[in-house]
């Protein structure tokens, strides 16, 4: 077989492979699911009920079984060599080492750069904001809830809080595309700008040899792209990692003092001794 033809067959194996891995697991969800109606007073999940009940999708998880063993043994394709992407920002610095600016030119250039920083300063203040409204709503100990659902109430209304603060974290998130937009589209008409400098200053016979090419690539793409680039810094990869992990420990902390340790517990005996069989 041809590398393409390997691909392809790769790319329709798991397309399959995940397909009937979701009917598998909605067959074993299924049968959990009719043990416990099975025996509603008494204990379902006993060691007969069980093997009686997942007798019946054996055939359909050993075929699952053997379809991963064969996929284990399917050749691997040599995978694509992604096409190179120049940053907006990259193709400016470039520019901007090749062309001669006028004052005129600089105050034009300078006013986009402005704006950028403002648009980061927005954000960041936007963000902080936000950051500091949920941690006032989650430590607020006379927080009265505003869903009279059973759900929220036994959680001590842990779920309304945070159905709370979605609305804060969404309009933060919506402020941060429009930003990441704005701020492309300044670069993007910095890079014009740069382009048409640069092309009035070289000559005729030169213009060819030096000419710039414009990487074809959708607004929608380059606006990916940017935010892909802005994701991959160390700095923003470090802060992201930090503020996960401090929010995991708040909510381990709120769960310890909310009484979640010990419903988890249980349910994790009850797991291990009913359906497991453990111990």
């Amino acid at each position: 077989m041809s590398k393409e033809s390997i691909r392809k067959f790769r790319k329709i194996y798991s397309i399959c492979m995940a397909a009937y891995s979701g009917v598998v697991g909605l067959l074993f969800i299924i049968q959990v699911w009719s043990i416990f109606l099975a025996s509603p007073n008494g204990d379902p999940y006993t060691r007969e009920s069980i093997a009686t009940a997942f007798s019946k999708i054996a055939v359909f998880v050993w075929l699952w079984v053997a379809a991963a063993i064969f996929g284990a043994f399917i050749p691997k394709a040599e995978p694509i060599k992604p096409k190179a992407y120049l940053s907006s920002q990259l193709q400016i610095e470039r520019l901007r080492k090749r062309v001669v600016l006028s004052e005129e030119d600089k105050k034009g250039l300078k006013s986009l750069i402005y704006f950028r920083i403002g648009a980061y300063c927005v954000l960041t203040i936007v963000w902080i904001v936000v950051t500091i409204v949920g941690v006032c709503i989650l430590a607020d100990t006379s927080y009265q809830p505003k869903f009279a659902i059973k759900f929220f109430q036994e959680h001590n209304s842990l779920v309304d809080r945070i159905v709370c603060i979605l609305p804060w974290l969404l309009g933060g998130l919506v402020i941060s595309i429009a930003a990441t937009v704005a701020t492309e589209r300044s670069r993007i008409l910095e890079m014009t700008l740069l382009k048409e400098i640069f092309k009035k200053q070289v000559t005729r016979e030169n213009a060819q040899v030096l000419e710039i090419k414009e990487e074809k690539v959708c607004f929608l793409k380059r606006i990916y792209n940017a935010i892909s680039a802005f994701l991959q810094k160390p700095t923003v990869v470090l802060i992201t990692r930090i503020a996960l992990g401090v929010i995991g420990v708040v909510f381990v902390v709120f769960g310890i003092f909310n009484g979640g340790m010990a419903d988890v517990l249980e349910k994790a005996v009850k797991i291990c001794t009913q359906c497991i069989g453990l111990g």
